[in-house]
């Protein structure tokens, strides 16, 4: 896929769960998506996609170690993950967390069966909050 551009939204139609092995996806960088509905595929990581608005995974495998290390998506505004399998250490979640944080416009969360440190989303969100209200 690293020709193709899509404006506005994708989805993948052909979703299963158990996710077949065969299902895999590369999320480029240069991506101009707007919307991304991903259901029962294998992607490596979530990239900074700098267009993105909508993401919502769904039973998504998470094929990295590290899957979230560049996400940044600061002009997201719904961001849903149920049910993916991806890192079992909670501290991999932090650079999502941080990324999240950077949303200024995020309107709807949904984390479901997620591994977290407890009060990690709250510590993220109070410390981008402090640093935005410094640069003000």
């Amino acid at each position: 896929m690293p020709e193709v551009h899509i404006l506005g939204k994708f989805r993948n139609r052909n979703g299963a769960f158990p996710i077949p092995s065969e299902n895999k996806l590369t999320i480029p960088v240069t991506a101009k998506l707007q919307t991304l509905h991903l259901v029962g595929v294998n992607i490596p990581e979530i990239p900074c996609v700098s267009m993105l608005r909508h993401l919502y995974l769904k039973w998504v495998r998470l094929t990295k170690p590290q899957p979230f290390k560049d996400f940044l998506c600061v002009n997201l505004r719904s961001f849903v993950m149920r049910n993916c399998a991806g890192p079992t250490n909670s501290l991999k979640y932090v650079p999502l967390v941080t990324g999240l944080a950077s949303a200024r416009n995020l309107e709807q969360l949904e984390l479901v069966r997620v591994p977290f440190l407890g009060g990690l989303i709250q510590h993220v969100v109070e410390d981008s909050w402090r640093s935005g209200e410094r640069l003000q």
